[in-house]
């Protein structure tokens, strides 16, 4: 949902040759005498420039003529153009007074003099774009026999400013599955927001700046290039402040980068972003984006399957953490529950587990701690198995090794559940240069597979795949004291 909302503070620039509006973000405007037409480009040495003024509804609009020309001041050999474009010009009309046809006379006046009025009021124009006619109108009573006026037409043009789209630089991986664990979904749109409904979730990398293509609409198409500076404020790591060049029509690609950077943690946010659009001239337009439901990771996700259900349950477990042992910890803990040595097939897909109602041994629980560590984009780890041996040792992946001295047997491990195993599956991590085994069911990491061995083994026996019969193999690991 968008709000775009328009200020209602009238800038006016002003020039004898051509009138500048400025009305919310800018208003052109055209104008010429009642009497001749003035250019003051044909005076010598004169120079015309106007100072700029704010007017509100209410405002007198003699404040149109408070302008700075030269130095030059006015004569009676100056042509009527002359005087026109000096400071204060004099206005020379001849005028019949209503009381007696018969008597003319020449009035000399000030501009300063007139009493002015704007018809029809621009800023009853503001919420309504467009091209208008707009007479500035002067009038002045000397006494009760004459009065005179003078009028002055503008070409107004009523800008608006409209932000339609927002295209964040996120990693344009989220799938739109947000009920199941299932591997499906549809990839969410881009640009993720749009003024016609559209507001998608998103993911992006903690402790990075956030660039975003924004999309703008100028009308009437015809409005030329303009400066303007854009600011946006919203949470950390979505306030922005920029220049930006405008012109007529649709602005597509105008690409912003965020001034501060996303908290360096895991998180979701749902939050709006406040966008003000002011041009050089001083008009200022609004708008609100959002909310913006986004998720911060710890890099790209890896997975064919980036659903925002899977995302969402990890950035739950996560929230607030931003080293990768920390996550594999935190996921380690949760998941351990789901743990049951006796359950050997695991669902598919693993994700399922996190449903609640299902149980898986080692292997299962090491590979669910895997992909999430994986979704949330943290360093890649892997499932490594590790098989007890002589002499209270271990080796690592593979296959079973066979008795040196009965190559029909191998050695196996009774753990602490009376349940016996070939082998310890775990979630082996080496990020930020420190080597950890996440051993489901004992709810601890182990910095080597010796210690994973010595916490999960009671005893060795040997295995013979022969006649499926097993004997303690005291020569492995003893059985515990």
């Amino acid at each position: 949902m968008a709000i775009i909302r328009k200020s209602k503070k009238l800038l006016i620039l002003f020039s004898i040759c051509a009138f500048t509006f400025i009305l919310g973000i800018n208003i052109l405007a055209q104008s010429s005498s009642e009497s001749e037409t003035v250019d003051p480009s044909n005076v010598p040495n004169c120079t015309w420039v106007c100072d700029s003024i704010e007017m509100s509804p209410g405002d007198d609009p003699e404040d149109l003529l408070v302008c700075k020309g030269s130095d030059k001041v006015p004569s009676e050999s100056d042509s009527n153009a002359e005087k026109a474009a000096l400071v204060n010009p004099i206005i020379t009309k001849t005028e019949i007074c209503e009381e007696d046809t018969s008597r003319t006379r020449t009035v000399n006046i000030h501009k300063n003099d007139l009493t002015w009025t704007l018809t029809p009021d621009p800023a009853t124009l503001v919420d309504t774009p467009g091209e208008y006619d707009i007479n500035l109108i002067g009038s002045y009573e000397e006494d009760t026999e004459c009065s005179i006026s003078h009028t002055y037409t503008f070409k107004l043009t009523v800008i608006n400013v409209i932000l339609t789209k927002v295209n964040f630089n996120d990693h344009k991986l989220l799938l739109d599955n947000n009920t199941n664990f299932e591997d499906q979904g549809r990839r969410y749109k881009s640009p993720e927001w749009e003024l016609v409904g559209t507001n998608e979730p998103f993911t992006l990398t903690m402790d990075t700046k956030n660039k975003v293509a924004l999309t703008i609409r100028v009308t009437p198409d015809n409005t030329p290039e303009m400066k303007y500076t854009v600011k946006g404020v919203g949470p950390v790591g979505f306030n922005y402040n920029d220049e930006i060049t405008l012109k007529g029509g649709l602005n597509e690609n105008v690409i912003i980068e965020s001034t501060d950077k996303l908290e360096k943690k895991i998180t979701s946010v749902k939050k709006e972003i406040e966008w003000t659009f002011t041009c050089e001239g001083g008009g200022e337009y609004e708008a609100t984006t959002g909310p913006h439901k986004y998720y911060v990771l710890a890099g790209s996700p890896r997975s064919n399957f980036v659903t925002e259900k899977r995302v969402a349950t990890v950035v739950k477990i996560c929230e607030g953490l931003n080293k990768p042992h920390d996550c594999a910890k935190k996921i380690h803990e949760t998941v351990d529950d789901f743990f049951n040595g006796s359950v050997g097939l695991e669902p598919d897909p693993i994700w399922k587990l996190y449903e609640g109602d299902g149980e898986c041994d080692c292997p299962g629980i090491s590979n669910l701690i895997r992909v999430s560590i994986d979704i949330i984009g943290q360093p890649a780890g892997s499932v490594r198995l590790v098989y007890p041996w002589l002499n209270r040792t271990v080796y690592e992946g593979g296959f079973p090794k066979r008795n040196p001295n009965n190559n029909h047997e191998v050695m196996q491990y009774i753990d602490n559940g009376n349940n016996t195993n070939n082998f310890e599956a775990c979630f082996y991590y080496t990020a930020s240069n420190t080597i950890r085994y996440y051993a489901p069911g004992t709810g601890k990491n182990f910095p080597t597979a010796k210690e994973v061995m010595e916490a999960v083994c009671k005893y060795t026996v040997w295995f013979n795949l022969t006649s499926q019969s097993t004997r303690l193999a005291p020569e492995g690991w003893k059985p515990t004291p």
